[in-house]
């Protein structure tokens, strides 16, 4: 039996828990001028726990997503204290037109320029944010791909910051359009110090008219001798994002300036930190929270009647819509003649908590069947070929490409939407919510099968969790989360009854 297209159902059951309403201009975008179809639809209740995924990958890979790099502190009732410090590396774009530095040339001053990328969140008032930078002690792999909960060992601290910037400036500047303007944090290193000393000494010796292989000229040398900075917060009530990226225009790309002194000129040099590694830790302390509990990756953590989503943290709500298809089963049987017309997951009531924001869209991730709470993977062959049941069939002319009912992103796979993209379950006033409806349909099939012949080949194709995880902004780079109450997670299905 296909509830799509249902016949007359012979089970009755009174499903006092589920709430049925009538809605006859809901999803059909017009009223059927024979009124012969009323339109309802049921909101079915949705199982869900708490999972903390295992590390999110955060390295910066330049051109074809945000690039980043993550500082500040806060503390959060519900998530705790939240702590994000960034590794990078920097280099000197070495061309043939280098000169040689005068021997006796003097260094005047080290500057670096860091570009603010408007991404702030907590506190959205003019705070003082303290940090520290230090140098790096251990090498950053470049081919290597780095994680939320990596650390690098650094040492020598090159200088302490002070900012201080009114987030709702930032604001202002992304409703305006206006983020290619630019505005820096220029940070004044001592010209005695060791590192500064060090740094000028070695461009002396390396650049301009010397050995290919120099220290400064060849990056594979260069970062063995200068490993990178760390931006590490020491106070402040606040996360922010510093862009590395080189820019066509110098001048607004976030670098080390190093100006020197000959007898004749002052001459400069600039370092960028732009197209190499660079990437961000973010750890939290949980305690006094009601996730005080959540430590171990991947099992499934009940912190009572709230549910949780933390983008950069790994904290996602793990939901059972198998358990929903069992329900509506029995409920739809209750209704002769029915005929479904779409689905849509809801999320209603989230927390507002004033100063921190939500995420603005979740993604729906399958859990994978072979492996324990983990995501279906891109990069594991049991998974690649498990979600071929998952084949909506012949695309239509319009929508070239997308026949399948999941797409990939970041190597695990999101349900497609009704829309054929990822499903954004986008938020609006104060709820998310997205239509799945070809996705649902499938999985209800799939389900349904199961239900009437438990030897069914389907059983091996049957999906029962989910992951509501942060999809918007980027959660690679962004730390906004969102709780909202157990009850309010709804898979809501719209059906037509005839009208008697």
């Amino acid at each position: 039996m296909n509830l799509w297209v249902k016949r007359t159902g012979q089970l009755f059951l009174a499903a006092l828990f589920l709430m049925s309403c009538n809605d006859d201009s809901l999803l059909l975008g017009f009223k059927n001028p024979n009124d012969k179809l009323e339109v309802r639809f049921v909101e079915l209740p949705v199982e869900s726990s708490v999972v903390l995924l295992d590390k999110i990958r955060t390295t910066n890979y330049f051109g074809f997503e945000t690039s980043r790099l993550l500082v500040g502190r806060y503390n959060d009732n519900s998530f705790g204290g939240i702590t994000a410090e960034a590794y990078t590396q920097f280099y000197y774009p070495a061309t043939s037109n280098d000169k040689e530095i005068d021997p006796d040339a003097e260094l005047d001053s080290l500057v670096m320029h860091l570009r603010y990328d408007y991404y702030t969140y907590a506190s959205d008032q003019a705070t003082v944010q303290t940090f520290k930078i230090f140098e790096l002690e251990q090498e950053l792999i470049n081919d290597s791909t780095y994680y939320s909960d990596d650390a690098v060992a650094y040492g020598n601290e090159v200088a302490t910051v002070e900012v201080n910037f009114n987030p709702n400036d930032f604001e202002q500047i992304i409703e305006d359009g206006k983020t290619d303007s630019v505005i820096m944090i220029d940070l004044p290193i001592a010209v005695n110090s060791e590192f500064a000393l060090r740094l000028f000494n070695t461009a002396k010796s390396s650049i301009g008219g010397r050995d290919a292989d120099s220290t400064v000229t060849k990056f594979e040398n260069f970062k063995k001798e200068f490993k990178g900075f760390a931006f590490v917060p020491v106070s402040g009530d606040k996360v922010f994002g510093i862009n590395p990226a080189r820019n066509s225009t110098d001048s607004t790309s976030s670098r080390l300036t190093m100006r020197y002194k000959t007898d004749t000129d002052t001459l400069k040099l600039d370092f960028y930190f732009g197209n190499v590694m660079g990437f961000s830790k973010v750890s939290t302390d949980r305690s006094g929270t009601q996730l005080s509990g959540l430590i171990n990756t991947y099992q499934d953590y009940d912190p009572g009647d709230l549910r949780y989503i933390q983008s950069i943290t790994g904290v996602a709500t793990k939901i059972n819509i198998d358990s929903s298809f069992a329900s509506f089963y029995k409920f739809a049987d209750t209704i002769p003649e029915i005929i479904l017309n779409s689905a849509e997951l809801i999320v209603t009531a989230i927390e507002s908590p004033g100063f921190t924001e939500a995420p603005a869209s979740l993604a729906l991730k399958p859990v994978s069947k072979y492996s324990k709470n983990r995501l279906l993977t891109e990069t594991d062959d049991d998974d690649s070929v498990f979600l071929l049941n998952y084949k909506l069939g012949p695309v239509t002319s319009d929508k070239p490409g997308y026949d399948y009912l999941y797409t990939s992103i970041d190597n695990s796979y999101a349900v497609v939407g009704d829309d054929f993209s990822a499903a954004r379950i986008a938020l609006s006033s104060n709820a998310y919510s997205a239509y799945v409806t070809s996705f649902m349909k499938k999985l209800y099939d799939i389900h349904w099968e199961c239900c009437q012949d438990p030897d069914s080949e389907d059983e091996d194709a049957r999906l029962r969790e989910f992951y509501l995880i942060g999809l918007s902004p980027d959660p690679r780079k962004s730390v906004h989360r969102t709780v909202f109450h157990k009850d309010n997670i709804k898979l809501r299905i719209y059906y037509s009854v005839p009208v008697k």
